[in-house]
């Protein structure tokens, strides 16, 4: 039995969703472009890149979450333009393209438009770009050196491998040393398999073969694998 829909706002318009459905996916379905990277719905959420920043009003005033991580229920009321909407993802935009370049041109575009759309917006002097974290001269974003260009540390790969009970990706380190890393087990013959699972849902390109070739991590890796960076 398929349960009432239940009434939301958005942008000032009453719609109809389907409850506990992710804000974004309902979003998205009702035609609202909003962008975002991490989200994948084989992988669930992840709140990751930071692009689908929407607003929800409450008793103190609108907050800023991630349209992801928030599930539809009644008299919900978000927004999903505003000054500091556009501000935020413009950020988090900037960032993603220090983490370039990629092998998927989409992203890159993704991101520009993103850039522009705030740009072209007025943030009313709340928000300036002096506040944005700095990048090195080359482009490249120095807080961020743990991983090699392309990978912007979604998640979605570790998801995917351990919705299919594979289990051999996962977050390695923490804040500026956070990697991406391929863990053998301890009675792993060596290789992940060729599922390609992971390529299927990296949404920059950068795993071009599997999950042990573009993520072998050198703490963990077993003696005598080799080390491919699946170029």
């Amino acid at each position: 039995m398929t349960e009432p829909r239940i009434r939301i706002t958005v942008d000032g318009q009453p719609l109809q969703v389907e409850p506990a459905l992710p804000l974004l996916t309902a979003l998205r379905a009702l035609g609202f472009p909003i962008p975002g990277l991490c989200h994948h719905p084989r992988t669930g959420e992840q709140g990751r890149c930071s692009l689908c920043i929407v607003e929800v009003r409450d008793r103190d005033g609108w907050r800023a979450e991630h349209a992801c991580l928030l599930r539809c229920e009644p008299g919900l009321t978000v927004r999903t333009v505003s000054p500091h909407i556009h501000q935020l993802r413009s950020w988090a935009a900037r960032l993603l393209l220090a983490r370039g370049p990629f092998n998927e041109p989409a992203v890159e575009v993704m991101l520009r438009a993103v850039l522009a759309a705030a740009e072209k917006g007025d943030n009313g002097g709340q928000y300036p770009d002096a506040a944005l974290p700095p990048l090195s001269a080359d482009g490249t974003d120095a807080a961020t050196p743990a991983m090699p260009p392309g990978c912007i540390l979604c998640g979605r790969c570790i998801g995917m491998c351990t919705g299919i009970g594979k289990n051999k990706l996962a977050f390695l380190g923490r804040g500026k040393r956070l990697r991406i890393g391929y863990v053998h087990g301890p009675s792993d013959t060596g290789a992940c398999g060729t599922c390609h699972a992971c390529r299927g849902v990296c949404p920059t390109g950068f795993i071009r073969s599997n999950g042990q070739a573009a993520f072998s991590a050198r703490l963990y890796r077993r003696r005598g694998v080799p080390r491919n960076n699946g170029d």
